[in-house]
């Protein structure tokens, strides 16, 4: 992505931009085109956001390649699990949560 860009970049350049600086930094010139883009355009960030959002719910960052989460590595303990059902119960309101 190291292309010359224009002053105004179009959106996909800046969608392009936006998610290119999740992973690594972008030169000084980029991240002011990208950023005057993003003060016009609602879209964009809005976008922004959004991947930013993604990336924080799958708890994947920078130094966790996508293979990092298995499933079997997310099992709770046994006391993980009887505290969880605890607490869902006394939030619910309710004695004691059902059983399984």
């Amino acid at each position: 992505m190291m292309e010359k860009l224009r002053w105004m970049p179009s959106c996909r350049h800046v969608s392009r931009m936006a998610s290119e600086a999740m992973d690594v930094r972008l030169p000084f010139s980029t991240r002011m085109a990208m950023w005057a883009h993003l003060m016009m355009c609602r879209y964009c960030r809005r976008f922004r956001r959004q991947i930013h959002l993604l990336r924080r719910l799958s708890g994947i960052g920078p130094e966790e390649p996508p293979g990092a989460l298995d499933i079997d590595d997310a099992a709770l303990s046994p006391e993980a699990r009887e505290r969880l059902k605890k607490a869902v119960a006394a939030r619910c309101g309710k004695g004691a949560a059902p059983e399984e």
